[in-house]
C-alpha cells in the first residue's frame, strides 16, 4: 500500500501556494480566460465556440487547483471550487462534442478525447451529481460508435469510467474485444477485480486498494507521457475510488470498509466538508 508521508504532501501544498499566488498564473488561468469568454460571446462562429471551450478549461483547472489548496489548508470552502471545476469542464466538453456533431466534413477527426469525458464522469459521481454524470456517460457510449472521443485505448481508466457508469445505470455493456477508432478497447487492468469482485465485499476493498496504489503512481508525469491523474484536483482527490462507493450506494450494495486503509491515504477525500458516503468509514 502506497502511503504519502506528510513532507510530501507538505511539498505538494507548498508547490501549489507558489503556483496559485504566482500573478502570471492567475492572470492567464483565470483573468485572461474570463476575458476571453466575454470576447467570444456571443458565439458567431465555430472558433468562437472553441475558444470559450479553451477557456473554460483553463477556469476549470484554476478551481480545481485552488479549490484542492484550501481544502488542504483546513478550508471546506475549497469543495465548491472543485465542484466549480467539475461544471466548468463539463461545458468545456460539451462545447467541442457539439462541434463534432455540427463538423459536416467527411472525415471527422476528434477533437476531444476519452481521457477528458472520464475524470469528468467520475468527478461527477463522486460529488454526487447525477444530472452531469448521465449527460456525460451517455455522451461516452454515443462515442463508443460514433467514434468523436477517439480510441478507446489509452489506459485501463477510460474503459474503467464507462463500464462503472454502465453499471450505474443498469445498462447492458461488453467491452471486451471492442473496436473503437480502430484500435482495440483498452483492458481493464487493474481495475478488473473491481467488477469481478463487485458482489465480494471484503475481495472489492481488496481490489479498491489497488485501484488507489494505480491512482496514486499515476499522478506524475514522466516524459512525454500524461497520466490519468497529474491534474488538480485529482492528484489528490481519488475521484474513480469515491464514484465506485457512490454507485454502490445508490444501488444499496453494501459499502467496503476501506477508508482507514486507503482513502484515508489521500488529503482531499470523503470527509473534510467534502462528499461523503453512508458507511465508508471504518
Amino acid at each position: 500500500m502506497i502511503d504519502p508521508k506528510s513532507s510530501v504532501l507538505q511539498t505538494t501544498q507548498n508547490e501549489m501556494l507558489e503556483w496559485a499566488e504566482n500573478p502570471r498564473n492567475r492572470r492567464f488561468q483565470f483573468e485572461d480566460a474570463r476575458q476571453n469568454i466575454l470576447e467570444h460571446l456571443p458565439c458567431e462562429s465555430r472558433l468562437d465556440f472553441a475558444n470559450i471551450s479553451s477557456s473554460l478549461e483553463k477556469l476549470s483547472s484554476w478551481h480545481g487547483t485552488v479549490g484542492s489548496l484550501r481544502v488542504l489548508r483546513g478550508d471546506a470552502g475549497g469543495w465548491s471550487e472543485i465542484q466549480e471545476c467539475l461544471y466548468l469542464s463539463f461545458w468545456s466538453i460539451k462545447i467541442l462534442a457539439s462541434l463534432h456533431e455540427t463538423n459536416r466534413r467527411t472525415t471527422r477527426r476528434p477533437i476531444i478525447f476519452f481521457d477528458t469525458p472520464a475524470i469528468c464522469l467520475v468527478h461527477a459521481i463522486a460529488m454526487g451529481d447525477h444530472k452531469i454524470a448521465e449527460l456525460i456517460g451517455n455522451r461516452m457510449l454515443q462515442a463508443l460508435d460514433d467514434e468523436s472521443f477517439g480510441p478507446l485505448s489509452r489506459t485501463p481508466f477510460l474503459p474503467f469510467t464507462i463500464k462503472l457508469f454502465a453499471l450505474f445505470k443498469q445498462l447492458p455493456l461488453t467491452l471486451e474485444g471492442r473496436i473503437v477508432g480502430d484500435i482495440p478497447a483498452a483492458s481493464l487492468g487493474v481495475y478488473e477485480n473491481i467488477f469481478k469482485n463487485w458482489n465480494d465485499l471484503s475481495e472489492l476493498g481488496t481490489a479498491l486498494i489497488a485501484a488507489c496504489d494505480y491512482h496514486l503512481g499515476r499522478i506524475e508525469e514522466i516524459g512525454d507521457e500524461i497520466p490519468e491523474f497529474c491534474d488538480y484536483p485529482y492528484r489528490i482527490f481519488p475521484a474513480e475510488i469515491i464514484a465506485v462507493l457512490r454507485v454502490r450506494q445508490s444501488l444499496h450494495l453494501g459499502i467496503p470498509e476501506i477508508n482507514r486503509n486507503c482513502l484515508a491515504s489521500y488529503p482531499v477525500g470523503i470527509g473534510n466538508g467534502g462528499p461523503s458516503v453512508c458507511g465508508e468509514r471504518s
